[in-house]
């Protein structure tokens, strides 16, 4: 099932979105270094993955992982700077990253092929829940 996208982006806005977007957020979280945690970073750079796993899809959500992965590395691990990891703790850290931004970037995709399923549906005849409602009709949504 091919999808279309309610916003279309141009190729230098994906590359704004992925690569430029996460340099910002690390420059601005690079005065606070002595503050934050690694965790703390890669949390914060992960709410954007999922941003643009949301807005985009997945290929960019996992490109957008990579070089989050790369900034934290370069900024926020000692040696600064630099691409080495000293700790296994920081070697976890990144590898949980890059599954949960991948992770994160699946359950987008999935989302948008299960929404399209549904408005496809509901295009037709056959949306029961909407279809046969009484106007007037309020659901009730809570759970007990």
């Amino acid at each position: 099932m091919k999808l279309t996208h309610a916003r279309h982006f141009a190729l230098w806005q994906l590359v704004l979105l992925a690569l430029a977007v996460p340099v910002a957020i690390a420059l601005l979280l690079l005065p606070g270094r002595a503050l934050l945690t690694t965790t703390d970073v890669a949390m914060l750079q992960l709410l954007w993955v999922t941003w643009v796993a949301q807005q985009v899809g997945q290929r960019w959500a996992i490109i957008t992982t990579v070089s989050s992965v790369l900034l934290l590395d370069w900024f926020f691990v000692e040696p600064y700077n630099t691409l080495y990891i000293n700790h296994i703790d920081y070697l976890i850290t990144f590898i949980v990253m890059l599954l949960l931004g991948s992770f994160i970037g699946r359950l987008s995709g999935r989302l948008r092929v299960e929404l399209a399923r549904a408005k496809k549906i509901c295009a037709s005849d056959n949306c029961w829940p909407v279809k046969t409602a009484k106007p007037g009709f309020k659901w009730n949504w809570s759970i007990a």
